[in-house]
């Protein structure tokens, strides 16, 4: 709370404040009323990861017989400056087989937003059941990356066609909605009016991004297109609070080039020491095998 109080607002008021209680299965009860008092108390949001797995979808309900969207009720933590990570694992997903109560119900009540990350569970073959379903819950969803390639523009297209197949149904996840999940959904929760919108009072934060070129396709609708074929790849220009970040593909106040590199060599270095910490000595190409047999090209 101390650091809180220094530092929320700070940077001409681009820095603010929000607590973070990891995830509710591994927060004590008094902990997550405590953060919640405090982050009440200093007028900021909280977070924690909630429905995340099935694991800890089990371990709360035979801890307190409550699912975990209900058990966070019940203490008080939901509100509308609460943000869930992911979940995905409530009563209105099979996998709990949970038949009692309604935790979409319980989220649109408490005017909790959850993030959803539909890439990251997609590779581990999971999906939100559903991102239509909570949407006509009236539950607010705000779209994030959560790993690797951090592309929140594809995220847009992961949302919406993750949505269509899991309802069956090609009228899920529409254009639109995603787009709003991506923008104000989270502005929302950050009580942040001013960011997620071009409007007049608005921050100048501003995304060009270029869909005209033969990678993309023709199109009479830009913010369909922008969820059906773009990627960040295709963002051109960044404006942050009227500042240009990027320009032109490229960050105009960091030598990109300069810092992959950095990372690489990074990267690269620890991954050699991986077998002298693992108790097999395995090497990353043994723990993650490549796609196809990679022949290294000798160094000098």
């Amino acid at each position: 709370m101390d650091f809180g109080r220094k530092f929320d607002g700070a940077a001409g008021g681009r820095l603010r404040v929000l607590f973070n209680a990891a995830q509710v299965e591994t927060c004590s009860e008094p902990l997550l009323r405590a953060g919640k008092d405090a982050a009440r108390a200093q007028n900021a949001p909280i977070h924690t990861h909630a429905g995340g797995n099935l694991v800890e979808f089990q371990r709360i309900m035979d801890e307190y017989r409550k699912t975990p969207i209900r058990f966070l009720a019940d203490i008080g933590f939901l509100d509308d400056r609460t943000l869930l990570g992911h979940a995905v694992f409530t009563t209105a997903h099979d996998w709990t087989r949970y038949p009692f109560g309604d935790d979409l119900r319980v989220l649109a009540e408490r005017g909790s937003t959850v993030g959803h990350c539909p890439y990251k569970y997609a590779k581990m073959a999971m999906t939100l059941h559903s991102f239509q379903r909570y949407l006509d819950a009236g539950v607010t969803l705000a779209l994030g990356t959560d790993t690797y390639p951090l592309d929140m523009v594809s995220e847009l297209r992961w949302a919406s066609i993750l949505a269509k197949v899991t309802d069956a149904n090609y009228q899920a996840g529409l254009a639109r909605d995603v787009f709003n999940a991506a923008t104000v959904g989270g502005c929302r929760f950050l009580g942040r009016e001013d960011l997620g919108r071009l409007a007049p009072g608005a921050k100048a934060d501003i995304l060009l991004i270029n869909l005209d070129h033969v990678g993309g396709s023709l199109y009479a609708d830009p913010i369909k297109a922008l969820v059906d074929s773009a990627s960040g790849r295709d963002v051109d220009t960044a404006i942050v609070d009227g500042q240009v970040l990027v320009q032109g593909g490229r960050a105009t106040r960091v030598d990109e080039d300069a810092v992959y590199a950095k990372a690489r060599e990074v990267t690269q270095h620890y991954w050699s020491r991986v077998p002298g910490w693992r108790w097999d000595s395995a090497t990353v190409d043994q723990i993650v095998p490549p796609a196809f047999p990679i022949h290294r090209a000798g160094r000098a």
